[in-house]
């Protein structure tokens, strides 16, 4: 019967050597497989090296070649103006003078009409306001005649005579200036005249179509013996 320690001691050499074997095999599989992705990333590398492109290089162009195209510029420009030029201005403008043409007598017609309108009316408005002075002064003159009264003074020493008096009326019918213009040659008739003018007054306001705020009449007021 062999001895239990001897046993045991040949026991743990086997699998010492075991795991010695194992942890190689290990360490051999590590280092292979280091070295195929150490690969990889080469072969990687190398392919990204040719779908990168190259820097190119910028060729500065020389300052001759320069001056040679400003020059042939120059004379690109100068080939265009001369087409230009020989191209006749009447030949493009043909349809448009006649486009102006119609255009001007469109306008011409349109612009007649209001005009016409416009100068009918004001002629209108002027008939209307000088109807209206004159229907105005007779107004004037009938009054003062009604309310005309002749001086005893004058009675007695049978004084007759006319007298012209300038009146100035406002829009409201109120006096605004008034003068004798043409005396009778007696004092106590053109003093009278006056009064009666003033005596009369407010008149009447102005119609509203009448433009003008103010009217201007040469009245005159007669005395006379026989018509009392």
């Amino acid at each position: 019967m062999s001895n239990p320690f001897s046993f045991f001691l040949s026991a743990s050499l086997i699998l010492h050597i075991a795991v010695g074997f194992i942890y190689s095999k290990n360490s051999s599989l590590t280092n292979k497989l280091k070295l195929a992705n150490h690969q990889k990333t080469q072969i990687i590398k190398l392919s990204l090296k040719e779908y990168i492109p190259k820097t190119s290089t910028v060729k500065k162009i020389p300052i001759q070649q320069k001056k040679t195209i400003k020059k042939v510029e120059k004379k690109i420009t100068k080939k265009i103006a001369t087409i230009k030029k020989k191209i006749t201005p009447s030949k493009l403008s043909k349809k448009s003078l006649t486009e102006q043409k119609t255009e001007k007598l469109i306008e011409s017609k349109i612009v007649k009409v209001p005009v016409e309108s416009n100068s009918k009316q004001i002629y209108k408005n002027e008939v209307k306001s000088k109807e209206a002075q004159v229907n105005y002064e007779t107004y004037l003159l009938d009054l003062l005649e009604k309310y005309k009264k002749y001086p005893k003074s004058a009675l007695r020493r049978n004084i007759q005579g006319v007298v012209t008096v300038s009146l100035t009326l406002n829009s409201n019918g109120d006096i605004k200036s008034l003068n004798i213009v043409e005396s009778s040659g007696s004092s106590i008739l053109d003093k009278e005249a006056k009064e009666l003018v003033n005596k009369r007054a407010p008149y009447r306001k102005f119609p509203e179509f009448y433009s003008s705020k103010e009217m201007y009449f040469r009245i005159p007021i007669v005395f006379n013996l026989n018509s009392g």
